[in-house]
């Protein structure tokens, strides 16, 4: 069962790194943005740059948790979980979708999170039947 978790473990570590790549680039992005145009960046669009590099880190730390077969990666598998709820909870008011491009982008994050949260499952699963340490 050491496979599945360093598998899980691998997979998280990466899409962590990846997903801070991405969120540090937004935020470059909406800065080289408001430097051109001097007009200041929606206080939302910050709020969504904050929840992706927090949720970035969490992530990569559980699933650097996980590789090392952590307990510690039940509570960040589970921190992870909880930011990315209140995220979608609050993007649904705050940022809706504008377009069916944006819709099929939401409904995609949506589906991720429903992984993650089978991930997460999983987590407490190996900690339960004595895996982690």
């Amino acid at each position: 069962m050491d496979w599945v978790a360093y598998a899980v473990g691998a997979f998280y570590v990466l899409a962590g790194i990846v997903a801070l790549r991405a969120g540090r680039m937004s935020m470059f992005l909406d800065r080289t943005l408001q430097a051109l145009t001097s007009e200041r960046t929606p206080f939302a669009e910050h709020v969504r740059a904050t929840f992706m590099i927090g949720g970035s880190v969490l992530t990569l730390a559980g699933g650097l948790a996980l590789l090392a077969l952590s307990r510690w990666a039940v509570p960040l598998f589970t921190a992870s979980l909880v930011a990315q709820a209140a995220y979608l909870l609050w993007a649904t008011r705050a940022l809706p979708p504008e377009n069916a491009l944006e819709a099929a982008g939401r409904q995609r994050t949506i589906n991720a999170s429903v992984v993650y949260a089978a991930a997460t499952a999983l987590v407490i699963w190996l900690d339960y039947n004595g895996l982690l340490q």
